[in-house]
């Protein structure tokens, strides 16, 4: 069965050297996606890691914003929406996010901003925030995330955490 990796960081801070290892400890992956606050990582995981595509969006640390603070893009004919999740007031609740996915018809919710990794589903909506690779938060530890799209359209999570 055809699958689509993708792996998921957040919130790496400009601390590189624990992206680089997050990254390392996924595996194989065919996409990247970083939901913002280390756009200055970005430019080095690209350079470290260019056998695959890389996705990012800039977020509310992010104060050169050379990256939108939002995407909606398509792989294998799932609709990502992958935001920071700042402009949706994620750390106060998810109703905001959960409209918003809705609005564009998302089938699958990419942000961060907590530090703190979690996946949960919304009316069929898939929700994955990887938490942090450098500042964990709340008592959780350093993390990343990985989605699977398989062929038939089925979607998987999977949240992986990590030491130094």
């Amino acid at each position: 069965m055809i699958c689509l990796v993708i792996g998921v960081i957040s919130d790496t801070h400009g601390f590189y050297e624990t992206a680089k290892k997050a990254v390392n400890k996924m595996g194989r992956i065919d996409v990247l996606l970083h939901a913002g606050d280390g756009v200055s990582d970005i430019k080095k995981i690209k350079q470290h890691f260019p056998r695959f595509e890389l996705i990012c969006v800039s977020g509310n640390c992010d104060f050169n914003k050379v990256f939108p603070e939002e995407r909606l893009f398509t792989l294998m004919d799932k609709r990502i929406l992958l935001t920071h999740g700042n402009r949706y007031n994620v750390k106060w609740g998810y109703i905001n996010i959960i409209l918003r996915a809705k609005e564009v018809k998302a089938d699958i919710v990419v942000f961060g901003h907590t530090h703190i990794a979690e996946v949960f589903v919304d009316d069929g909506i898939v929700f994955l925030n990887p938490g942090s690779t450098a500042l964990p938060r709340s008592g959780s530890q350093r993390s990343f995330g990985k989605l699977y799209i398989e062929e038939n359209g089925q979607v998987k999570t999977e949240i992986k955490h990590f030491t130094l």
